[in-house]
């Protein structure tokens, strides 16, 4: 509650708590309610806290789980926001996750932490690197913290997934958005204290969509003020007006820059692909996963051969599909799903599926399914050969991959699909 540091207010909130207490049998803490002022007589403040019975407070302090202070928030009042994403790791590190796992922990739990402090605070830059630094150690290696570099920009895992990335929130991007509802409730004029407050001690008579904040106002104001000019570049003044409700979403949306869509999206994000084969599809597509001859650049006395042949270099195009071993085993895939496409590259085989299957949709989901389980289930036995395990056979592979992608394909609404489509899918199925 918030009132004029004057004796007779005071009072006439304490008279109120009093009157309410008296109606609903309800009273305050005493031991957990305080009393801040400001600007205020001692000898005034202390009749009024024995009056009261409560203690007296000081800046900063905690409400709602966030601190509240008389400047601008500081580094390390937000460590306890850090510590609270890597106390989760921690309790999470001792499970053996996948990515696509670690993914849905990020977006689901780690993010939303953050979105609940990006909606109060202009939060500094640093405490935002290091909310990546935590993210992106989790993501790559499992663990709070970690030295070592992730098999794909930060910048790029940001990305919508349409655009290449994982569709991840760009935490700076999503705190100016979160900020953008002060911009909005002062170009409605909303009825409130704040933008009454507002209004009378800097906007008074200017326009707000035009007003430049003066040199000697508080640092939030003038962050504040920097979030209108960067919304200005993108919405108009009306678009901002016609927002009934505030949406941070849609603002968040309209900030985030992003490039051309990749032609490999629904491919690689097909609903009916496995999370984990998802994953390793789009680090393969790119041409990210660790192969020996990327991992020769990084020590040149890590040998560049072909684990699952021995014949030549490593690369990504050499296992997808250009070695013997992994080449026979997308043969095997391709008379299951009786594929006639001649070529052997994994961008090749999208490409094809995307124009074959565009009228042919059950088709076109049980080939992404199969395409890309053969993308993992190929570094998974690149993986047991590094490991010092035998290598599985064609056969074995085959058999693992047909039960789970037709796991999968059972999901499929057979009702929607025409004759031809329904025997087909039965025939690879049954």
């Amino acid at each position: 509650m918030c009132c004029r540091g004057d004796k007779h207010s005071i009072e006439k909130i304490l008279q109120g708590f009093n009157a309410f207490s008296k109606v609903s049998g309800l009273k305050a803490n005493n031991s957990k309610t305080e009393v801040y002022a400001c600007g205020m007589e001692e000898e005034e403040l202390q009749q009024i806290i024995r009056d009261s019975g409560y203690k007296r407070g000081s800046l900063p302090f905690k409400y709602l789980g966030v601190p509240i202070c008389s400047r601008r928030i500081g580094v390390g009042q937000c460590e306890k926001l850090v510590e609270a994403m890597t106390a989760r790791i921690k309790t999470w590190s001792s499970r053996h996750l996948s990515f696509a796992g670690r993914c849905q922990l990020i977006n689901s739990v780690l993010l939303s932490i953050h979105q609940y402090w990006a909606q109060v605070f202009v939060l500094p830059t640093k405490v935002l690197r290091d909310i990546e630094k935590v993210c992106r150690a989790y993501l790559w290696n499992g663990e709070w913290f970690s030295d070592s570099p992730g098999y794909i920009a930060w910048k790029n895992v940001y990305r919508r997934k349409k655009s290449g990335g994982l569709g991840f929130r760009n935490i700076h991007t999503w705190n100016t958005a979160s900020m953008a509802k002060h911009v909005w409730a002062l170009a409605r004029k909303q009825d409130n204290l704040w933008v009454r407050w507002i209004h009378a001690v800097y906007l008074k008579d200017n326009d707000w969509w035009e007003y430049q904040p003066p040199q000697d106002c508080s640092w939030y104001w003038k962050k504040i003020c920097e979030v209108k000019e960067r919304l200005k570049k993108i919405f108009t003044r009306e678009e901002i007006c016609s927002m009934e409700k505030f949406s941070v979403q849609k603002i968040y949306t309209g900030l985030d820059d992003q490039i051309d869509e990749v032609q490999w999206v629904d491919n690689v994000w097909n609903r009916f692909n496995i999370p984990k084969h998802k994953f390793c599809a789009w680090l393969a597509i790119q041409d990210r996963l660790p192969t020996a001859v990327r991992m020769h650049r990084w020590g040149p006395h890590i040998i560049r051969t072909c684990s699952l042949c021995e014949q030549g270099d490593e690369s990504g195009s050499h296992l997808f599909f250009e070695c013997p071993y992994s080449s026979d085993f997308l043969l095997k895939v391709k008379q299951w799903l009786g594929i006639s496409y001649p070529a052997n590259s994994l961008e090749g085989l999208y490409k094809w599926i995307t124009r074959r299957g565009k009228y042919q949709k059950a088709k076109q989901a049980s080939y992404n399914a199969a395409i890309t389980a053969a993308v993992y289930f190929i570094w998974y036995a690149r993986n047991q050969v590094k490991h010092g395990k035998n290598r599985p056979s064609v056969e074995q592979m085959m058999d693992q991959l047909k039960f789970q992608v037709i796991q999968k394909l059972r999901m499929i609404n057979t009702d929607k699909l025409n004759n031809r489509e329904r025997m087909w899918l039965n025939q690879i199925m049954y």
